[in-house]
């Protein structure tokens, strides 16, 4: 797997993104409908939407790219916590 999995991870995928504004503060949350893993970014409310958006896809891509790989070699993906 590369370190930066392209956004063609989650083509023809359903992936909601929510938006939340807390302060100063926005968060921009991910997440794939076929699996339910969820990426999150953050950064200034006033700062542009659309890039902590694409941050969060990014970070939904590599998560979605990894478990792919994972099953693909028959191991659990993901960070394990």
């Amino acid at each position: 797997m590369t370190s930066a999995a392209p956004l063609e991870v989650l083509a023809g995928r359903e992936v909601f993104v929510e938006f939340a504004v807390l302060g100063d503060v926005m968060r921009a949350s991910a997440i794939d409908a076929e699996t339910g893993l969820e990426a999150a970014a953050t950064g200034p409310a006033r700062g542009a939407k659309a890039l902590i958006e694409r941050i969060a896809l990014r970070k939904l891509a590599r998560l979605v790219a990894a478990q792919m790989e994972a099953t693909a070699h028959g191991t659990r993906g993901g960070r394990q916590v």
